[in-house]
C-alpha cells in the first residue's frame, strides 16, 4: 500500500509538471505571436516614416511647418498602432475560442494590461509636455525607452527573462540610434533594431518552444 501511494504521488507530480510545462508553452506561443505582430507594426511605422521624411517634397514641409511634419508622422503611427491594436483584440478573441487562454484569466489580465498602458501613456505625454523635445527623433526615442522600461518591469514581475532582455536590448539600440546614427537614417535603424528585434524574438520564441515541446 505504501509503495502504491508513493507511486501515485510520483505520477501526480509528473502530471502536474506536464500541465505546468504545457501552460508555459501555450503562454509563450501566444506571447511570441503578439511580438511578431507588434514587430511588424513597428517596422512598417519606421519604414513609412523614413519614406515620408525623405520622399515628400520640401515645399510640402515648408507650407505646413514643423508642426505639420510631426502631424503627418503622428497619423502614420496612429493608423498602424490602431490597426495593430484591433489585430491583437481579434487574436485574443481567437485564443479564447480555441482555449489557448482561459476566459477568466484573459479578462482579468486584459483589463490590467489595458489600464497599465493607458496610465503609462498619460504619464509619458505629461512628461513630453514638460520636457518639450526638439524634434520627432527625441519624441520617438523617449517613447520607445518608456515602453521598453515597461517591458523590463513586466519581465521582472512575471519572471519572463525574454521580456527583460527585449527591453534592455531595444533600449540600448535606441540610445545608439539617437546618439550615433545620422538623423536621416534613424528610422531605418529603428525599423531593424527595434521592430526587427521584436519580430525576430517572436519568431525565435515560436521555434524554441516548438522544439522544446
Amino acid at each position: 500500500m505504501e509503495m502504491n501511494q508513493e507511486t501515485a504521488a510520483q505520477q501526480l507530480e509528473m502530471i502536474n509538471e506536464i500541465k505546468a510545462g504545457t501552460k508555459r508553452v501555450v503562454t509563450a506561443e501566444v506571447t511570441c505571436k503578439y511580438l511578431i505582430m507588434w514587430g511588424m507594426a513597428w517596422s512598417l511605422g519606421y519604414v513609412f516614416t523614413h519614406l515620408y521624411i525623405t520622399k515628400t517634397p520640401i515645399w510640402f514641409f515648408e507650407m505646413f511647418s514643423q508642426a505639420g511634419r510631426q502631424a503627418g508622422i503622428s497619423i502614420i503611427w496612429g493608423v498602424l498602432m490602431g490597426a495593430a491594436g484591433v489585430m491583437q483584440w481579434l487574436m485574443v478573441k481567437k485564443d479564447l475560442k480555441s482555449g489557448a487562454v482561459r476566459p477568466t484569466q484573459s479578462s482579468k489580465s486584459s483589463k490590467q494590461m489595458f489600464w497599465f498602458w493607458m496610465v503609462l501613456g498619460m504619464y509619458s505625454f505629461a512628461a513630453l509636455a514638460i520636457l518639450s523635445p526638439r524634434d520627432e527623433i527625441q519624441i520617438n526615442s523617449f517613447m520607445v525607452i518608456t515602453i521598453m522600461f515597461a517591458y523590463v518591469m513586466m519581465g521582472i514581475w512575471g519572471g519572463e527573462k525574454m521580456m527583460i532582455w527585449l527591453g534592455l536590448i531595444i533600449t540600448v539600440n535606441t540610445l545608439i540610434g539617437y546618439f550615433a546614427v545620422p538623423a536621416n537614417y534613424y528610422s531605418v535603424w529603428m525599423a531593424v533594431m527595434a521592430g526587427g528585434v521584436l519580430f525576430g524574438a517572436g519568431i525565435f520564441g515560436k521555434i524554441f518552444w516548438a522544439v522544446k515541446s
